[in-house]
């Protein structure tokens, strides 16, 4: 088992349309420049196919060609692992970046490599909006698609969920948004650097997204990319940062599988996975981690983050919140670099939290404060809809200190075959329900008309997204039956009871979609 310490990092977030090739190649040249000499340079991209029109070999060659043109003979390789597909449900997604570094620092770990340079990237502005969403519906399993929903209206669905069970929430949510939007503006980083005013937010500057999500509660639409060089030797710099524990975790690609959704299974059991190789308790987790970037690309994401990687528990993490306990000054600040809302290019989003430790550990992140923050830090990546979770400790020192040699086993990453990608059980219609949470999305697929109507209905214990009319309230008794091969809410056990299901936003989907 060999250390491993990191060093010349690198991030850049914007609205750039510059080629995903173009990225790729200027985040290994920038690293060059300052002094990277890497054996191996090992990629990867979440959507490059869909988003830039470009697969791995292509990103690769770009990359040496780029090689040769630096005079030097690192070997290419891209990490295509992080590309998970079941039936057209990518499982990989925003934790790409995330897989990817996990991956360079096991081979580190294990002797297999010495010293590997890690770069994601992502391109996600050359499409339309249209197009961009039905890349990311990808995200969400096939029979779940067929209801119209996104990322944003599964993020409003659980915060409604939610809310429901942790009073002073939804305050906590907006307290997350602000703080996180605001922190953005000093990050040279981040693609996002403008002032949001609370006195906007519910103007038209503001829209409702998907009820009650509004357009400053998802994070952007983004390109960039992200890269730092891990490696057995120290960087002989006055700080050393090093990878301290890994840990991964998946649930049910389907919220219709899941046994729970107030908690999320894949961060528990990445957490479960840290911890392990570390022989560490949850008190001593939470005693030893001083910061921490956690993924907010919906702020109730960001809440479950916080809550399910062992930094707070429930019953403390929205008073933690309100009071202050993660802002700059507050016992474990979270997010200094203003989070996923400062800026979202999907592949690159994971590592570009781990480069965001680290220049926050050595006194360079540009943000406050400004001088080294020795200690453990903590960053929580996800993949889809709570599917794929990492967590990643890191340790800082000074570099006349004695380092440490953390526990970090090869373990393969999870191929499909690890996911449960099954569909939802039928069920015996018209059954009773109640109903979790509503939401009307208003930014809809291809396909579907505007608003579309999404619930989310309990049936025997487990979640099932249901269409539901105006008319419904959450936490009241409802009837589902079946219409167009859609489950729907009615308001008792005969199909022609209730509210009908006659919406536009109920017709078929359009072959695109």
């Amino acid at each position: 088992m060999q250390p491993v310490y990191l060093s010349h990092p690198l991030k850049e977030f914007s609205g750039t349309r510059e080629p995903l090739e173009g990225l790729v190649a200027r985040a290994v040249r920038e690293a060059f420049a300052s002094g990277a000499r890497p054996e191996l340079v090992l990629i990867a991209s979440a959507h490059p196919e869909e988003f830039a029109a470009v697969d791995g070999a292509g990103l690769a060659s770009s990359v040496r060609e780029e090689l040769k043109l630096l005079r030097h003979l690192a070997r290419v390789e891209y990490f295509s692992n992080p590309g998970l597909r079941h039936r057209g449900a990518h499982l990989a997604a925003s934790a790409t970046g995330a897989a990817l570094f996990h991956e360079a620092a096991r081979r580190i770990a294990s002797g297999e490599e010495q010293c590997i340079l890690a770069v994601a990237a992502e391109q996600m502005r050359l499409l339309g909006r249209d197009r961009t969403t039905q890349v990311l519906q990808g995200l969400i399993h096939e029979e779940e698609r067929r209801y119209g929903v996104t990322m944003p209206s599964l993020g409003a669905l659980l915060e409604a969920t939610l809310a429901s069970h942790h009073p002073g929430l939804i305050q906590a949510l907006e307290e997350l948004m602000f703080a996180n939007r605001a922190r953005a503006v000093s990050n040279p980083r981040a693609h996002i650097r403008k002032e949001f005013r609370r006195a906007d937010a519910m103007g038209h500057k503001n829209p409702v997204v998907s009820s009650p999500l509004r357009l400053w509660d998802v994070a952007p639409t983004s390109s960039g990319f992200a890269a730092i060089q891990l490696g057995s030797h120290p960087s002989k710099r006055p700080v050393e940062v090093q990878v301290a524990g890994l840990g991964q975790g998946h649930d049910a690609v389907a919220l219709g599988c899941r046994r729970t959704l107030h908690r999320s299974a894949a961060t528990r059991e990445a957490l479960e996975m840290l911890l392990g190789d570390l022989g560490w308790q949850v008190p001593e987790l939470r005693r030893r981690v001083r910061f921490a970037e956690i993924h907010d690309a919906f702020p109730v994401i960001e809440f479950l983050g916080l809550m399910d990687s062992g930094l707070f528990s429930p019953e403390e993490v929205v008073s933690a919140i309100l009071e202050g306990e993660i802002g700059p000054n507050g016992r474990l600040p979270v997010n200094q670099s203003g989070g996923v809302m400062g800026g979202h290019p999907v592949g690159a989003t994971g590592l570009g939290q781990i480069v965001e430790l680290y220049l926050q550990s050595v006194g360079a992140a540009g943000v406050a404060p400004s001088a080294p923050q020795l200690g453990y830090s903590l960053a929580f990546n996800v993949g889809g809809p709570l599917t794929y979770n990492f967590l990643t400790l890191l340790r800082a020192r000074e570099s006349s200190g004695l380092q440490e040699l953390f526990w970090l086993p090869r373990r393969p990453p999870f191929t499909a075959a690890d996911f449960d990608t099954s569909a939802p059980p039928p069920l015996a219609l018209p059954c009773p329900a109640r109903l979790l949470a509503r939401t009307e999305l208003h930014v809809p697929p291809p396909g579907f008309e505007a608003p579309v109507q999404i619930g989310l209905a309990e049936v025997d214990g487990r979640a099932r997204l249901v269409h539901c009319p105006r008319g419904f309230r959450a936490g009241t008794r409802i009837w589902i039956a079946e219409q167009s091969g859609r489950l729907v809410v009615r308001s008792g056990p005969g199909v022609a009871e209730g509210p009908t299901a006659r919406s536009g936003s109920m017709r078929p989907p359009h072959p695109a979609a």
